[in-house]
């Protein structure tokens, strides 16, 4: 990473879970080369951004529910399906993303499978 930083021409996003369980064998970490940041699924919030929902109206539902306010059949019958919707997708980008493009879960399966995939390979 040193060699990259130095250099300068070149953005470059690594990612390392194994540096965990392998650090002994690691002979040198790039200190000072490189910033860290730990990445997360996307809760339903950002999902609701990707769908393009406005902060005002995320922060409204937050308030109804927060306050214990009521909603309307109509706004808990929209809600209630984002909210399935995001649980069947399970907050990965991609799979998020695959969705709000074609509008259906078509190939989301596939998407997560492979994420499944990916992550029982790294581990």
């Amino acid at each position: 990473m040193k060699a990259f930083k130095l250099d300068g021409r070149f953005d470059v996003i690594c990612s390392g879970s194994l540096l965990g369980i392998n650090y002994k064998k690691i002979h040198s970490n790039s200190v000072g080369y490189k910033t860290d940041y730990e990445m997360f699924s996307m809760d339903f919030e950002e999902f609701l951004w990707a769908k393009g929902y406005s902060d005002l109206h995320i922060e409204q539902i937050l308030e109804h529910m927060c306050s214990g306010k009521a909603f309307s059949d109509t706004e808990l019958s929209v809600y209630k399906k984002l909210f399935l919707e995001y649980c069947v997708l399970g907050g990965m980008p991609a799979v998020i993303r695959q969705y709000i493009e074609t509008n259906t879960f078509s190939d989301t399966l596939e998407i997560q499978h492979q994420i499944q995939l990916d992550y029982e390979e790294d581990i």
